[in-house]
């Protein structure tokens, strides 16, 4: 059987990790962008050389790196796993994964959602600055509309965990 991905995508603090853990729950395959060691990661925008230092997140690191998947160790992880894989994570390469993927899904929410998410959080401390808040806040809203375009299925990432999962299950 050949491996088929489902994208799942979206601002931080919209779900994406619980959708995950919560799809690994139900026995299905995940694959984080930013769980696996070096799948993604911050690379500078011009040169495209990876970050040798700890990022951090001042409005002028923001606008010198980019969190980006690797998309060539992406794909040789695709190829080591059988029937379908759910891939989630957002980065600024979001279209080249969501042109590999069978099917992409983003998660939407409003800013007041993702961000009270995110300052609760404590897994993870991107986006509880200042300056990241303001660059996530720059960008979610044409984010969302490129993924949009691209074909990625909006899920209400509002609603109840579970609605979320059985959404997305509901569409593959």
């Amino acid at each position: 059987m050949k491996t088929r991905m489902i994208f799942i995508t979206g601002v931080s603090g919209t779900g994406k990790s619980s959708v995950c853990r919560e799809l690994s729950i139900r026995g299905h395959t995940t694959i984080g962008l930013d769980e696996v060691p070096g799948l993604s990661r911050w690379v500078h925008r011009k040169t495209k050389e990876k970050l040798d230092k700890k990022a951090d997140f001042s409005a002028e690191f923001l606008a010198t790196y980019e969190w980006a998947c690797d998309l060539k160790m992406l794909k040789e992880l695709l190829r080591q796993e059988r029937g379908t894989v759910f891939v989630a994570g957002n980065v600024e390469n979001v279209l080249a994964c969501i042109s590999l993927a069978h099917k992409s899904f983003v998660l939407i929410c409003s800013p007041e959602t993702f961000l009270k998410r995110i300052d609760e959080r404590i897994d993870n401390d991107y986006g509880k600055d200042e300056d990241a808040k303001n660059f996530l806040l720059s960008y979610y809203e044409s984010d969302n509309k490129k993924c949009l375009e691209a074909g990625a299925i909006a899920v209400d990432g509002e609603q109840p965990l579970n609605q979320v999962v059985d959404s997305i299950l509901k569409n593959v």
